[in-house]
């Protein structure tokens, strides 16, 4: 074997392929020019030119492939994630609901039992004075119970809609965190896979020019 087909030998030559191969493409040009080379060395470049081609569209499609399937996979688990921020705060609010729920009917059950306690019968031979008296203070323990029990309920439904507001306020954190880190994955995958194509490029753009050289030497 010589020189120039030990060169020739990572490709997998064969003269009759090249052949035909510098046959179908001889009247291309490109900026290696194979003036001065005999046909049997411009038949053996072609070839060598059409290999490293498609090792190159073949790293090239890897690589594409590959950042297709990084991003495809980081986006599924992007939505993963906003759907278990979705669902943790569906959880935690509803209970929250629940908690304000059962604290506002502790709360109506107290007010119920208190109400009860004053309506009492009176005793029929008390004074008309002191019915009076004791009628009056009911009405005020009356009103004093229901604003008591208005401004518990409130204060129960005011403290669970600020702690909602704080879930939701805390998911929002985390969408946008998620949403900040999607860009930056997204950004380092594809300027990762821009330099792979740029020294893939480079790379067998340096194979092709020793190919040249050793063929045209030879």
């Amino acid at each position: 074997m010589d020189r120039l087909e030990s060169v020739i030998r990572h490709y997998e030559y064969d003269p009759v392929k090249a052949h035909e191969y510098y046959m179908r493409t001889r009247e291309l040009t490109g900026r290696h020019s194979t003036k001065g080379m005999n046909e049997r060395q411009k038949e053996r470049l072609a070839f060598a030119k059409a290999q490293i081609r498609d090792e190159k569209k073949t790293r090239l499609t890897e690589e594409r492939t590959s950042k297709k399937q990084k991003i495809e996979e980081f986006r599924t688990k992007a939505e993963q994630m906003r759907a278990k921020f979705s669902a943790d705060l569906k959880l935690f609010n509803k209970r929250l609901v629940e908690k304000a729920v059962a604290e506002r009917a502790k709360v109506e059950e107290k007010r119920k039992v208190e109400l009860e306690k004053l309506r009492t019968p009176l005793p029929k031979n008390i004074s008309p004075e002191k019915r009076a008296a004791i009628l009056e203070k009911r009405k005020t323990d009356i009103r004093d119970i229901l604003n008591e029990s208005r401004s518990e309920k409130q204060e129960i439904s005011a403290d669970s809609k600020k702690d909602r507001s704080t879930n939701n306020e805390a998911v929002s954190t985390q969408r946008e965190s998620l949403r900040n880190e999607i860009k930056t994955v997204i950004t380092g995958v594809r300027d990762a896979y821009k330099k792979a194509i740029t020294e893939i490029t480079a790379h067998y753009e340096a194979v092709y020019q020793e190919e040249y050289d050793k063929t045209k030497s030879n």
